[in-house]
């Protein structure tokens, strides 16, 4: 958060982040990519063979109404959402997604990515969210491009300015985000008064 205060400081400089949404994050999670990461940390053998066995052989089915049931089928990934170890599990798996050169905020599920653009500077955004986009579909997992949003952060008395490039995801533009809502308050990003409220927001979307 520093680093976005700073960068922002009567500078007329732009924040670009972008927040990124995983489709179905815990679902996805494969199991032999997890057990690489796992053996990284040195974790003991004997640890490892219990987490595999913890995920290994799990069945699902689709209940119906009362008593209309689809059939048991094996579910070859993820981790069971609920308990305490799903999260620990997430985070060792998208642990090692870092982009140099750019901030990169990640909590479970969440991840977000900044930059801070001098005036006349050009915006690099575009190459790291294409570069996180494409590591994460290596590791199979999908991106929601609804969900992902880009918020444009400047305190310039004249505006945020229109910056290009555009980011997609998929193929497709993602929304761009200059307002915010904190409460029963509606915020500006580039209002001076919202300053202090703009940097209360993102500390409680970072850490929640």
């Amino acid at each position: 958060m520093r680093g976005i205060y700073s960068a922002t400081d009567g500078n007329g400089a732009t924040v670009r982040a972008v927040l990124f949404d995983f489709k179905k994050a815990f679902d996805l999670i494969d199991h032999g990519i997890l057990v690489q990461k796992l053996r990284l940390f040195n974790i003991p053998e004997a640890v490892i063979l219990w987490i595999t066995d913890f995920l290994s052989c799990r069945r699902q089915r689709v209940k119906l109404g009362q008593d209309c049931f689809s059939e048991l089928r094996d579910d070859p990934a993820g981790v069971p959402q609920g308990t305490k170890l799903g999260p620990w599990l997430f985070i060792i798996m998208i642990n090692d997604l870092d982009i140099p050169g750019f901030e990169l905020w990640k909590y479970v599920d969440d991840s977000t990515i900044s930059e801070a653009i001098l005036k006349r500077q050009v915006s690099n955004i575009k190459t790291a969210v294409d570069i996180f986009a494409s590591r994460a579909a290596s590791e199979k997992f999908q991106l929601n491009e609804t969900k992902c949003k880009e918020m444009r952060i400047c305190f310039s008395t004249s505006g945020i300015p229109n910056l290009k490039p555009i980011v997609t995801i998929n193929d497709k533009q993602i929304d761009v985000v200059t307002h915010t809502v904190i409460g029963p308050a509606f915020v500006q990003s580039q209002s001076m008064p919202a300053r202090f409220f703009m940097t209360v927001y993102l500390c409680i979307f970072l850490t929640s």
